[in-house]
């Protein structure tokens, strides 16, 4: 008789016993390395998308100002990490976009051998200046900078070194760009923040021997290779005419320059008000304002007159212009004719549509008068027509007119 005892049982218990401390093992290790190291590709991809929507949101912010439209973009403030079954994930990705502090912006020319500051240049806008920075807040990923925008300039900022994401448009030859930031934004979370540039009124000024003195985060070192094709390409400007100190830029230019300043609201209108919002009346005919007076329909061509009634040598030009509002017809606008020269740089113009660049821009003479011709892509109804015709001026200003075939009924 076999009195051994039987021990099979113990056996499967056992092995169990292994198998599932094998499984508590793998289950550790993968939460401890795999779901980290997913985790963190997937916070540096949302990174690099940041990084993007920020260029993005420059660019838009360029655009407002050329374009004098209210423009839009979005920012990923955050992402998702994927469900897991069997692991745990820490607190989806999230940042924050905001505004900063006003920072310095100012500006100095010579007059008559003397230094002068321009306060006619901030007459209708206080000088404010912020910049935009998207920050994440990240689990695993560890290695990524604020994300700034300032003075036309995108770039990753790590603490002890920074990364351009754009080229600047500051300095673009004899052309210096003033576009000041105004009005504060927040917003934070792990949504797509929306956010639309709104451009205030351009001013213009030609200036001799500028300082442009502008608030920075970025060192001189930084602004040097920002700047190196200006340094290369103009004789009026070199290493040592450029300077960081206290956390402001300093550029000492020589010779004569345009000198455009143009802010752009984040959200709201700019400070001093929007590009739109000094409209002119129908057929304005103020002195200063520049008047339809009269409008002549010939075929598929209505030669239209206009007066600047400013003074002598106050000369204005119109830089854009569109068909608002067209009675019965939906032509194509073909030409717009100045002495027989075409000056609709992106023709034909739909009717009706967004405001189109005049190349070059119609000058209109203080105290004279400016013949447009209208070249449309068919022939008009001579008989009770009429359509609206926008020109936006250089200041950003817009100027509407009602032309219709008879003329003086209108």
């Amino acid at each position: 008789m076999d009195l051994r005892p039987d021990t099979r049982a113990q056996s499967i218990q056992i092995g169990a016993v292994l198998l599932f401390g094998m499984i508590i093992i793998l289950f550790a290790v993968y939460q401890a390395f795999v779901v980290p190291d997913q985790n963190q590709e997937i916070e540096f991809n949302h990174y690099q998308d940041a990084q993007r929507d920020m260029v993005q949101l420059r660019s838009e912010t360029l655009q407002a100002k050329t374009t004098g439209e209210d423009r839009f973009t979005t920012v990923k403030l955050g992402t998702e990490f994927p469900s897991r079954v069997i692991a745990v994930n820490p607190p989806d990705p999230s940042g924050t976009l905001r505004t900063t502090d006003n920072k310095t912006i100012a500006a100095e020319v010579t007059v008559d051998g003397q230094t002068q500051t321009l306060p006619d240049l901030f007459e209708r806008f206080e000088p404010a200046n912020r910049f935009i920075e998207y920050t994440p807040d990240y689990t695993e990923f560890d290695e990524h900078g604020t994300v700034r925008y300032e003075n036309t300039v995108v770039y990753s900022d790590y603490g002890d070194a920074t990364v351009p994401l754009s080229n600047q448009r500051l300095l673009q030859g004899d052309v210096i760009s003033l576009i000041p930031i105004h009005r504060s934004y927040f917003e934070s979370g792990g949504q797509a923040a929306s956010i639309e540039p709104i451009p205030g009124v351009l001013e213009t000024q030609e200036v001799d021997d500028p300082t442009i003195t502008l608030g920075t985060e970025l060192s001189e070192a930084d602004w040097e290779e920002l700047l190196a094709d200006e340094i290369e390409q103009n004789n009026n400007l070199d290493e040592t005419d450029i300077t960081v100190q206290n956390g402001e830029l300093e550029l000492d230019l020589q010779g004569t320059y345009e000198l455009e300043y143009a802010p752009v609201g984040m959200d709201r209108t700019p400070i001093g008000g929007g590009r739109g919002d000094d409209i002119l009346e129908i057929n304005p005919a103020a002195p200063g304002d520049i008047e339809l007076v009269a409008a002549d329909w010939q075929g598929n061509t209505v030669t239209a007159t206009f007066r600047n009634n400013a003074d002598a040598g106050q000369n204005n030009s119109f830089s854009r212009g569109r068909i608002a509002f067209y009675d019965r017809i939906d032509p194509e606008l073909d030409q717009v004719r100045v002495n027989g020269q075409n000056r609709a740089s992106n023709s034909p113009w739909v009717i009706p549509g967004s405001f189109e660049d005049l190349n070059p821009n119609i000058e209109l003479p203080g105290d004279d008068t400016q013949t447009v011709e209208l070249v449309f892509s068919e022939n008009l109804n001579a008989q009770q027509q009429w359509f609206v015709l926008e020109f936006r001026f250089e200041t950003g200003q817009t100027a509407t007119y009602f032309i219709g075939s008879d003329f003086d009924n209108r």
